[in-house]
């Protein structure tokens, strides 16, 4: 728990100076609600103003609205309120809405633990179904008979990350891989969430092979994993092509070896990177990946999907 007390100032008002008191407690992990200028007293000398115990929230949960904060004002020695204030929003937020109402509850600060009062309440909704960020600012002023007070605030939410994905084959690249076409399938909680603008790459998943084309003294290298790749999200949470399978240059010389019929198997862990994100971080599952061919065909496969295609 953070505790802030703010500055105690003299303030004139009409022929006597009161010294107002503003007392702000946090309960609910860092304060990102600032004060960003001098409260002004305007009513009686012995009124405060105190936060709610449940309020200052700013890890909040997507598309769900949330107590961010709330005030009163009262009078200490004898636990009665003032004034429950009113909300005005100064700066609006860019991923979410705020709405503002009216809610019961203790003191943050634990006095008069016997009442309950009225306190003006600021809500926030995060309604973006993206990851072009993980937080949002706003301010706004909290203002009572004796207090006007400008806040701001930070919120966060957590970043959302495909279930899986569905593949899809295209056609044949001009080397003689297969091109396949993948859509991002967002969680079912929700499912509009919109993927494009990140980036996906693919990662080893594990062992692979055995790649049963190759022989000691081949020419080429053992085909036992993913060569790497990175591609952009598109509009419709589209990525691709991933390309997969055997260049005909490479059919070509081990048929003329005598290794067809054969081919290899290696297992791809997908990755993705938000505006959010500081890494990539996996989703959906290990995804099988392969090609083989025999003296007449090529095979390119992907995620329990394979195309065959003639080729002398």
């Amino acid at each position: 728990m953070q505790r802030r007390n703010a500055r105690r100032p003299s303030l004139m008002h009409g022929a006597f100076t009161l010294c107002a008191v503003w007392v702000l407690v946090t309960t609910a992990g860092p304060a990102h609600a600032q004060e960003t200028a001098a409260q002004t007293a305007l009513g009686s000398a012995d009124a405060v103003v105190a936060r709610n115990a449940e309020a200052a929230r700013t890890a909040i949960k997507r598309y769900r609205k949330t107590k961010i904060d709330s005030y009163v004002e009262y009078i200490p020695s004898t636990c009665a309120q003032v004034s429950s204030g009113s909300w005005m929003l100064d700066t609006p937020p860019t991923y979410g809405a705020v709405s503002f109402g009216v809610t019961s509850g203790k003191l943050a600060n634990g006095d008069c633990p016997a009442t309950t009062f009225t306190f003006a309440t600021i809500f926030y909704t995060w309604t973006a179904h993206n990851n072009k960020s993980k937080t949002d600012d706003f301010a706004a002023t909290w203002t009572s008979p004796s207090f006007n007070v400008p806040f701001s605030y930070d919120v966060t939410v957590p970043v959302v990350r495909p279930a899986g994905e569905t593949t899809t084959f295209v056609s044949w690249d001009a080397k003689g891989l297969g091109q396949w076409r993948q859509k991002l399938t967002p969680p079912a909680a929700d499912p509009n969430f919109d993927f494009s603008g990140e980036t996906v790459e693919e990662a080893v998943g594990g062992p692979g092979g055995p790649d049963t084309c190759w022989f000691t003294g081949s020419a080429y290298s053992k085909f036992t994993a993913i060569t790497g790749g990175t591609w952009p999200v598109r509009p419709g949470n589209l990525w691709g092509f991933d390309h997969v399978g055997w260049f005909t240059t490479a059919v070509k010389y081990y048929r003329n070896k005598g290794r067809a019929p054969c081919g290899t198997t290696f297992p791809q862990k997908m990755t993705i990177k938000s505006p959010a994100d500081a890494a990539f971080a996996k989703y959906g599952t290990i995804y099988v990946l392969g090609g083989s061919f025999t003296n007449t065909t090529v095979t390119s496969k992907r995620a329990g999907f394979q195309k065959t295609r003639q080729l002398p």
